[in-house]
C-alpha cells in the first residue's frame, strides 16, 4: 500500500509538472500570436508602399509608420509633414496620397504618418460633469480634460518624432495638419508646448468642443508661423462654423502672411487633389521659398 502511494503521489507531481509546462507554452503561443492593435497596422502599412518609402518611428513606447516620399526635382526647399484627421490613416486620404506625391514634383520631401490610436474616453465625473451640465454651449461630446490631455500629449509625441527625422533633410519644415490634429497642434503651438514650423497649413481645423472651438480661431491668428487657411463646402460642421472668424480675427490681429482659400468640387475629385497642391505651392511661392 505505501508503494501504491508514493506511485500515486508522484505520478500526481508529474501531472502538475506537465500541466504547468503546457500552460506557459500555450501562454508564450498566445503571445507570438496575436498582436497588438498598433503592430497590425505597422504590418498592413508595410504593404501599401516599396520598403524604401516606409520609415519607422516610435512615439513615445509605440512605433508607427511613415511614408516618405522623396523629392524629384534638382533642388530640395524642405520636408512637408502631413497628419491626416484624428482616427484617419496617411492612406485614408485620397488628396493626402495624392499630396505627398505631388509636393515632390516642387521640390518637397514628404513625411506622412497618422496620429496614432485615440485616448480613450472615461465619463466625465461629478465635478466635471456639473460644470458641463451647466454650460449654455454644450458639445456633442463630452470629452474630459484627461481625454484631451492625453490625446494632445500623443499627438505632442508623434510630431516630435517626425520634426526629429526631418532635420535629418535640408531646407525649411511645413506641416500640413488636417481637421481636429491641425485644431490640436495649433493649441500646442499656441501655447509654446512645441517649435512653430516655417509653414503651417491647416485644412478643416476644428475642435470637437464648442467653447475650444469658438477659440480656436484668435490662437490661429495668433501664431508666428505664416499659416495658409484650407476651407471647403465638404468641412466638418466645426470647421466650417469658423471659417468667418478666423479671417476676422487674422484681419484683427494683423496675423502677417495668413492666407485662406476655398476648396472647390467634390471630394476625391482629382482635380480638387490637384488644386490643393496649387494652393499650397502658390502660398510658397508668395512667401519666396
Amino acid at each position: 500500500m505505501k508503494t501504491n502511494r508514493n506511485i500515486s503521489f508522484g505520478s500526481l507531481l508529474l501531472l502538475l509538472g506537465l500541466s504547468f509546462f503546457i500552460s506557459n507554452s500555450i501562454a508564450e503561443t498566445k503571445r507570438s500570436t496575436f498582436k497588438s492593435e498598433s503592430q497590425l497596422r505597422l504590418d498592413d502599412f508595410k504593404r501599401l508602399a516599396e520598403p524604401d518609402e516606409i520609415i519607422e518611428l516610435v512615439s513615445g513606447e509605440e512605433p508607427f509608420v511613415v511614408f516618405k516620399s522623396e523629392e524629384t526635382t534638382s533642388f530640395s526647399r524642405g520636408t512637408a509633414i502631413l497628419l491626416p484627421d484624428l482616427a484617419t490613416s496617411q492612406v485614408g486620404s485620397h488628396a493626402y496620397q495624392y499630396l505627398r506625391h505631388s509636393l515632390n514634383e516642387h521640390g518637397w520631401l514628404t513625411l506622412a504618418a497618422d496620429t496614432g490610436e485615440l485616448a480613450s474616453k472615461e465619463p466625465l465625473d461629478t465635478s466635471e460633469l456639473e460644470v458641463y451640465m451647466s454650460r449654455p454651449d454644450q458639445s456633442a461630446e463630452q470629452l474630459s480634460e484627461k481625454y484631451i490631455k492625453q490625446q494632445k500629449l500623443n499627438l505632442q509625441m508623434r510630431i516630435t518624432a517626425l520634426v526629429n527625422k526631418a532635420s535629418e533633410y535640408p531646407g525649411i519644415n511645413m506641416v500640413i495638419a488636417q481637421g481636429a490634429t491641425a485644431g490640436y497642434l495649433t493649441e500646442l503651438y499656441h501655447d509654446g508646448v512645441i517649435i512653430e514650423p516655417e509653414i503651417f497649413v491647416l485644412i478643416q481645423p476644428y475642435l470637437p468642443d464648442h467653447k475650444a472651438n469658438k477659440l480656436l480661431a484668435k490662437k490661429i491668428a495668433s501664431l508666428q508661423s505664416p499659416i495658409l487657411d484650407i476651407w471647403s463646402d465638404y468641412d466638418n460642421p466645426w470647421a466650417r462654423a469658423t471659417v468667418e472668424s478666423r479671417k476676422r480675427f487674422a484681419r484683427k490681429l494683423l496675423t502677417v502672411h495668413y492666407r485662406q482659400r476655398q476648396l472647390f468640387g467634390d471630394m476625391g475629385w482629382e482635380q480638387r487633389d490637384a488644386r490643393l497642391t496649387r494652393e499650397i505651392v502658390g502660398y510658397i511661392a508668395y512667401l519666396g521659398w
